[in-house]
């Protein structure tokens, strides 16, 4: 399974350990992962890189996002929405992982609703306490691990289901 990843929206503690958890897990699995720079504006320019664990050892210890993130106002236009999906498939994504905040998932869910064979999962990463159902803190790094751990060993599970209704 080819796999797309972009954090969104504003830096949030947490990103950097959660990408390369992402990625930890996925090759384990034998998934491949692409990061996609500037979060949605990155899939909309295709700059991705291809991301090993070997390339994400050490990312725990930096802030921000080493892959930064981006805001696309224009993803509300189902054109955009359409392009972005087109972008996905053009390189064989199979599964977008969205890691940020409440605006970050209602893009990761247009997608999904322009394209809803695209599997998207959402994991909270953000400090304006957005994400509903999540405690007092959606910027909680345990869980980025626990969703990992959840999807990538058992493909029935569903992440979010409130939100995006797709299974893992």
């Amino acid at each position: 399974m080819n796999i797309a990843v972009i954090t969104s929206g504003g830096d949030s503690p947490g990103m950097n350990p959660c990408l390369a958890q992402v990625v930890k897990n996925a090759a384990k699995k034998g998934h491949t992962v692409y990061g996609y720079r500037r979060g949605f504006v990155g899939i909309r320019d295709k700059d991705s890189v291809k991301l090993e664990p070997g390339d994400v050892q050490g990312w725990y210890k930096q802030g921000g996002t080493v892959l930064r993130t981006g805001r696309l106002p224009e993803l509300k236009e189902e054109y955009w929405q359409k392009k972005l999906v087109d972008n996905l498939r053009e390189n064989a994504i199979d599964a977008l992982i969205v890691i940020g905040g409440d605006g970050s998932f209602k893009g990761a869910l247009s997608l999904h609703k322009a394209d809803s064979s695209l599997n998207v999962i959402g994991i909270p990463g953000t400090i304006d306490n957005n994400i509903y159902g999540i405690a007092n803190n959606s910027s909680l790094i345990n869980i980025n691990m626990t969703i990992s751990h959840s999807c990538f060993n058992n493909r029935n599970n569903t992440v979010f289901n409130n939100s995006f209704n797709k299974t893992c």
